[in-house]
C-alpha cells in the first residue's frame, strides 16, 4: 500500500510531461495549420523550457537552503551558523577527540540538543566505545575487529526534539575496504537504537 502514492506521483508526472508536449504540438498542427515537423519541435521546445525552469528552481531553492542566514554564539555550541531549516557548528576541546563537527534539525540550537550535547560531551569516550562494539557484532568478521584507535569521529547529527536522541558519524580510514563511507551509529535516550553501514 506505500508503494501506491509513489506509483501515483510518477504516473502523474509522466501525464504531465505527455500534456506539455501534446498540447502546444495540437494547437501548431490544428490551429495555426502549421505542418511537420514544426508541431513537434514547437512541443520540444516548450518541453526542453518547462523542464529548464523546473531545474532553474529547484537550483535556487537548495541555495536557498544551504544559505547561511544569520551566526550566532552559543553557550553550549559556540559559534553556530544558521541555515534556513538546519544549524551547523565544529566543536573542540573534548579530551582525546579532535573537532567535530555538529548539526541539527531546526533553523537554531534548542533546549534538547543543548542538553543532549551536554551529556554527550561529558561521556562521549562511553558512546563512542558502545558504537564500536555493535559495530563489531554487527559488521566484524574474523578478518578484522575495529578498536577505538582505528575510527574517528567526524560528526554529531541532532534532531529539533528527544532528550538522548543524537547520531554518531564515523570514519575508519584503516578499513576503508570495509568502510568505505564509514558508519553510524543512532542513539535514543542515550541507548543505541542502531549501527548502519553509511553507503
Amino acid at each position: 500500500m506505500k508503494r501506491i502514492p509513489s506509483i501515483l506521483i510518477q504516473i502523474g508526472a509522466f501525464a504531465g510531461l505527455v500534456i506539455i508536449v501534446l498540447v502546444p504540438m495540437l494547437v501548431a498542427e490544428n490551429w495555426l495549420g502549421l505542418k511537420k515537423p514544426w508541431p513537434m519541435i514547437i512541443g520540444l521546445v516548450f518541453l526542453i523550457a518547462t523542464l529548464g525552469a523546473l531545474f532553474s528552481r529547484i537550483i535556487r531553492s537548495q541555495r536557498k537552503e544551504n544559505a547561511i542566514t544569520k551566526s550566532s554564539h552559543h553557550l553550549v555550541f559556540g559559534d553556530v551558523r544558521h541555515f534556513k531549516k538546519r544549524w551547523e557548528c565544529s566543536v573542540s576541546g573534548i579530551q582525546g577527540f579532535n573537532k567535530i563537527d555538529i548539526g541539527g534539525d531546526s533553523d537554531s540550537p534548542t533546549a534538547d540538543q543543548a542538553s543532549t550535547m551536554l551529556s554527550v560531551r561529558d561521556r562521549l569516550h562511553e558512546f563512542v566505545s558502545r558504537a564500536i562494539e555493535n559495530a563489531n557484532e554487527g559488521f566484524g568478521s574474523e578478518k578484522f575487529s575495529l578498536k577505538r584507535e582505528d575510527v574517528q569521529i567526524e560528526s554529531i547529527y541532532l534532531p529539533a526534539t528527544g532528550i538522548g536522541s543524537f547520531d554518531l558519524d564515523f570514519a575508519v580510514p584503516l578499513y576503508q575496504k570495509n568502510f568505505p563511507w564509514g558508519f553510524s551509529a543512532s542513539f535514543i535516550d542515550f541507548e543505541i537504537d542502531e549501527i548502519s553501514d553509511n553507503h
